[in-house]
């Protein structure tokens, strides 16, 4: 896609990501990922509101860290966007959130 600024961006998406696939299909995106590697930003965009939001996180990391991404990857090019906080039954703790070692973006 080509940003306001005329620069190039390439945008992923990961929706249903790997937890359901057939194994055949999962070497498929692990290509697909492998454009990350030179990306200046990633944006992990998770459903914070599904009971099962740590899961699908951990299975994200896990398939990028078989791709050989280190934690330097996550703490100096991630950011996780936290959708549909407003459907949590918990509240948020700011403080928290700011000691992360990885940026956290809470939208509605």
């Amino acid at each position: 896609m080509k940003l306001g600024t005329g620069q190039l961006g390439l945008l992923l998406d990961t929706i249903g990501f790997i937890t359901n696939l057939p194994h055949d299909l999962v070497e498929s995106f692990k290509c697909t990922l492998e454009e990350v590697q030179d990306a200046d930003i990633v944006l992990h965009v998770r459903d914070i509101s599904h009971p099962n939001t740590e899961d699908q996180k951990e299975t994200v990391l896990q398939v990028l860290r078989e791709l050989g991404f280190d934690q330097s990857f996550y703490t100096k090019k991630m950011v996780e966007v936290w959708n549909k906080i407003d459907l949590m039954e918990e509240r948020i703790d700011y403080k928290k959130l700011a000691k992360s070692p990885i940026p956290i973006v809470p939208i509605r």
